[in-house]
């Protein structure tokens, strides 16, 4: 599990990445014209926007309340799913086949 949590460090730190280039590219289109140093300018700029570096630990507490997030709307929809009486495919099923045992019995 710690590994699959690094990998998605990793992911989010080459999104990062990615996202930056992306908006260099874009400026570079809307300015053909523009000299390297206001392009290195420019990423500077863009670079400085984010508030701050993501760090592994700040990453791990995002995930685990995103997680902890995640698990608690999934209950909570069970919970409603099940007071409402609502049956999943497989809850259907499994209920049916064991009505069926006890048929031919």
């Amino acid at each position: 599990q710690l590994a699959i949590e690094r990998e998605d460090f990793e992911l989010a730190a080459q999104l990062k990445k990615d996202i930056e280039k992306m908006r260099a590219e874009s400026w570079r289109q809307k300015n053909p014209e523009a000299t390297k140093e206001e392009i290195e300018a420019k990423l500077k700029e863009l670079r400085m926007d984010d508030e701050k570096p993501i760090t592994e630990k700040q990453f791990m507490a995002w995930y685990s309340k995103r997680r902890g997030d995640k698990v608690a709307a999934t209950r909570e929809k069970n919970r409603l799913r099940v007071k409402r009486g609502v049956l999943t495919g497989r809850e259907f099923f499994m209920q049916k086949a064991g009505q069926e045992i006890d048929e031919f019995k």
